[in-house]
């Protein structure tokens, strides 16, 4: 509302802390649990700094480095995890029209709910993919954006259909992993999946992958 924003994308793990859902604890890419971090001399987080790039050169000179693995959960991160699994299966339409009210009452239109599925982490069962999209019909949301594999989204795009929901794959740099989308030619086998099924294209991952956007 300060800098004159009507519209949203709205992060699935967002939605659910404003409708109460226990915290995880477990941090993640899309910021969640993550605190305030220091950024390196050249102005960039540690773990960008650290992910692999396409590119070569790589910046600075030096070889890429690969993005360190996440150590296991500890028992108490396991048991938020498990506190959150259960929450989510107490939720109800109304648990996210609720959420939406909130935008409504301000005037700021909730567009897009971004649920990324199986892109990091474990693989989604048909349970989590239900709730997603249970998420985004009861948010009332027109279409849904997120990572995920050419795998997994041959199990999304029923679902995305039964629900009459579009989803737009969000584009990645890894020109080398054939399950992410990369390259224009795997954008056309994701969107040869599911007639529900867009493209979510991420510029600065297109030009690390070698593409002119």
């Amino acid at each position: 509302l300060k800098v004159g924003l009507s519209e949203i994308e709205l992060l699935s793990t967002h939605a659910e802390g404003l409708a109460g859902a226990p915290s995880a604890n477990v941090g993640g890419r899309g910021g969640a649990g993550r605190g305030p971090q220091e950024l390196n001399a050249e102005g960039v987080l540690p773990r960008c700094a650290n992910m692999q790039m396409v590119l070569s050169p790589t910046p600075g000179g030096g070889p890429a480095q690969v993005e360190a693995p996440r150590p296991p959960l500890t028992p108490g991160q396991e048991a938020a995890q498990q506190k959150l699994r259960e929450w989510r299966k107490s939720t109800t339409p109304e648990t996210w029209k609720a959420v939406r009210k909130q935008f409504d009452d301000a005037g700021i239109d909730l567009r897009i709910l971004w649920y990324s599925l199986g892109y990091v982490g474990p693989v989604p069962s048909d349970e989590d993919i239900e709730y997603a999209y249970s998420m985004a019909r009861g948010l009332g949301v027109r279409v849904m954006s997120g990572s995920s594999t050419i795998t997994i989204c041959k199990r999304i795009g029923p679902v995305a259909e039964k629900y009459n929901i579009l989803w737009g794959g969000h584009t990645q740099d890894d020109i080398h992993n054939p399950e992410q989308f990369t390259t224009p030619e795997v954008y056309e086998r994701l969107l040869a999946i599911s007639p529900n099924f867009r493209i979510c294209l991420d510029v600065g991952y297109f030009t690390a992958a070698g593409f002119d956007a």
